[in-house]
Parts: structure tokens; sequence; C-alpha cells
């Protein structure tokens, strides 16, 4: 017997939901909620076999988060999001918070079954290639950050100051979205792409961190720069022994940094993970990963653990 967690908030559908899955000889619901911020608790009390996740909830909590906060405590449970909206970021944001399976609304009950059951069995169920999208129109990742910017309401400078980039670059992207989708100016677009929910503003780019673990010690590791760390923060790292001339290398070589590396490097300075960094300039996490190589290549370092050190000692000279 499948045991299943329904998140959804549409009363109706709810229903609907609860009376397939309970018309099911292998299945049934064990409960259900219209708030995401409820999942987690509902999972640790009913230990569903699979939770069935809307992204949209009740006073519009994320259930993307949701699955996130369930995969990271009782990894032992199936995630299946769903959504009635073709947002371009929720799959890609759906794989990456571990959700095991995605599916449309639009689907009939026949293909929402097969996902649960597959789901169970260990398959991984996604949308192919263009499905609910922009008709198989691909953005970079640039763009697509700068289309939830302008759908926010934010101006040109705005979003310059958001990527980290000249209003000459924006204007670029702007041109680029453009001849991609065939509208004559990017406000057109926008209000097109919420109207039809390709972009929902409150919802993309959701920030996967751990909420119950926000002011947790967070640790320091020499990998390529993706942990989450507090570089001025720690005592313990200490300051004896250290090259003197690397130093000052290290500090000329910051010049050479690009626009956007210096953004990066700064907020990593002012003790921002790579995820808060992702999500307070709107690139993805893939985009932080190839500025992270190019800032250590340009300052010649091999570790977080120097820029601590070097961070710490800029601060003591300031």
């Amino acid at each position: 017997m499948i045991n299943i967690l329904i998140v959804e908030d549409q009363a109706l559908l709810r229903e609907a939901l609860t009376n397939v899955i309970n018309g099911q000889e292998d299945m049934r619901v064990l409960g259900f909620t219209s708030n995401a911020d409820e999942a987690l608790d509902l999972c640790r009390k009913i230990t569903p076999d699979l939770a069935l996740i809307d992204i949209v909830t009740q006073d519009k909590v994320n259930g993307i988060v949701a699955a996130a906060d369930i995969r990271r405590e009782l990894p032992a449970i199936k995630i299946v999001i769903m959504t009635a909206l073709p947002e371009i970021t929720f799959v890609d944001a759906a794989r990456k918070a571990g959700a095991h399976s995605f599916v449309y609304k639009n689907s009939n009950s026949r293909h929402l079954l097969y996902v649960i059951r597959s789901t169970v069995e260990g398959a991984g169920i996604y949308p192919g290639p263009g499905d609910e999208s922009f008709s198989k129109t691909a953005f970079a990742d640039a763009e697509i950050s700068l289309i939830h910017l302008v759908c926010m309401g934010k101006s040109r400078k705005e979003i310059a100051q958001a990527l980290a980039m000249p209003e000459s670059g924006v204007k670029e992207l702007i041109a680029g979205i453009l001849k991609k989708t065939g509208f004559d100016n990017i406000m057109q677009f926008s209000v097109y792409a919420v109207a039809h929910g390709f972009i929902v503003p409150e919802h993309g780019l959701p920030d996967l961190q751990n909420r119950d673990a926000k002011n947790a010690a967070l640790k320091i590791t020499d990998n390529d720069g993706l942990d989450d760390l507090l570089f001025l923060e720690d005592n313990n790292v200490p300051l004896k022994n250290v090259d003197m001339s690397a130093f000052h290398a290290f500090k000329n070589n910051i010049k050479k940094l690009s626009r956007a590396e210096t953004a990066v490097f700064n907020m990593y300075v002012e003790g921002y993970s790579a995820d808060d960094i992702a999500k307070k300039l709107f690139i993805s996490i893939n985009t932080i990963k190839s500025h992270n190589k190019n800032i250590y290549s340009k300052l010649n370092i091999t570790s977080r653990k120097e820029i601590m050190i070097y961070a710490r000692m800029m601060k003591t000279d300031d």
C-alpha cells in the first residue's frame, strides 16, 4: 500500500486527488494540508511513503522549499512536485530541491497514478524538453534572471545592479530575449509571461537553504567553493606565518576581477553563502561556480581558507 500526503490549497482539486488516489487498490491518502509550511511536520507525524506537493500553496508558501526540507530530514519519503503553472524555473528548482518527480496538473489521472507508482518504485519522472515552456524557447540563466526582475517591476538600473553588469549589458540581454520571443519590447513580453504563468515573480528562484539551519554554524571546507561559510566570523583561523608577499599580490589581483566576479567575491567576504549569493544576484549556482573558478585563478589561490585569512587581514588593514 502506498501511503500519500497531499499538499494542495485548492479544496476542489484536493478532494478530486483524494478520490482518485483512494479509488486505487494499492494506494491511499493518509493526510493533507493546504499550506506547504505544514508539510514537514505532517511527514514527521504520519510518515507517508510519498508526498504530492503543489508549488504555490496557501499564503503563497513555496512547495519546492518544503520539498527540500523534507528531503533533508526525511530522505526515505518520495516527493512528487505538481503545478498548474509552466514557470520556466520550476522544473530545474524541483530537481535541485531533490524532488523525485514532477507533474503538471493538466495531466490526466492515469498519468498521475503512473508517476506516483513509478516514483515509489525508484524512477524519476520529469517533463520532457519543451513541455509546458515557451514553445521550446531556450533562455540563458542571465536572461531568466532578467525576465524575473522585469516582472518584479525593477528598473534597468536596478537590474544592472542585481546582475552585476553595466546597463549596456542589460540592453543586450533584452535584445536577445526579444529576438527569441518576437515581442516588440520587454514590458510587453513580461506582461505576457506573467499572464500565462511562464513567470511567477514571487516564486521564481526559491531559496532552498534549510530554514531551520540558517543561524547554525557554517562549515568551511576546501572544495569547489559551493559550501556555506562565514569568512570573517571564524577567529580560530591562524594569521601566523602568512606569506606577506602573497597577501599583497592577493590585494593587487583583486582589481583583475570582472564586475560580476567582484560582486560575488565581496558577498563571500561579507559572509554570504553561494546559495545566498545566487538568490540575491538572481543567477544560477552553476554561474557562481564559474565565477569561483575565475576568482581562484585571478587571485592565485587554491582554497576559500586563503580568502578568509586574507579578508581578515584586509579588514585589519582598514
